[in-house]
C-alpha cells in the first residue's frame, strides 16, 4: 500500500475543500503537501507579482489552506517549472531541485510523477498527503477525501 496519495485540483476553491476536510479528518498541516506553478500561484492567490501582473489577491476566508498557502516556498525545477510548495514535498524539492527526483523519494512512481508535472504545467493545484508511518488506513481515508472533494487522483485505486 503506498504511503503517499495526492489529487489535481483545477482551482483553489476545490483544493480548500480538500484540505479542510483532509484537516477536519486528522490530518496535519505538516502532512499535507499543496504544489502548483507560479503562474497558478499568481491566478488563484493573487500572488507577490500579482501588482505587475494586475491579478488582485481575493480575501479568502480563514482555514488550513491559507495557513499553508502563507508558507509555500518559490521553487525552480529541473523540469523547466517555477513551483510553490508546502509539505513533505518541499524538503525533497529544496535537496534535488527536480519534482521527478522529489516525488520518487517519496514514493511516487514515474508514471504518477509524469501525471503530476504535467498537471502543474497546465496549472492545476496538487494536494497530497504522506504518511511515515505504518498506517494504510489514513491513505485509504485520505484517498477517499480528496476524491470526495473532487480531486482526480493521480494514482489508481
Amino acid at each position: 500500500m503506498p504511503k503517499h496519495i495526492a489529487a489535481l485540483f483545477a482551482d483553489r476553491h476545490a483544493a480548500h475543500a480538500a484540505v479542510e476536510q483532509l484537516a477536519q479528518a486528522g490530518f496535519g498541516r505538516d502532512e499535507m503537501t499543496v504544489a502548483l506553478s507560479e503562474e497558478a500561484f499568481e491566478r488563484e492567490f493573487g500572488g507577490a507579482s500579482g501588482r505587475s501582473s494586475g491579478v488582485r489577491p481575493t480575501p479568502y476566508a480563514g482555514g488550513v489552506l491559507p495557513a499553508i498557502v502563507s508558507g509555500l516556498k518559490a521553487i525552480d525545477v529541473a523540469e523547466g517549472t517555477s513551483l510553490r510548495a508546502a509539505g513533505p514535498l518541499l524538503d525533497p524539492l529544496l535537496r534535488a531541485r527536480s519534482l521527478s527526483a522529489a516525488l520518487s523519494e517519496l514514493g511516487v512512481t514515474d508514471r504518477e510523477a509524469r501525471a503530476m508535472g504535467a498537471a502543474l504545467k497546465s496549472g492545476q493545484i496538487v494536494v497530497g498527503v504522506h504518511d511515515n508511518g505504518d498506517k494504510s488506513e489514513r491513505v485509504v481515508l485520505a484517498r477517499q477525501l480528496l476524491e470526495l472533494a473532487g480531486g482526480e487522483l493521480t494514482q489508481a485505486a
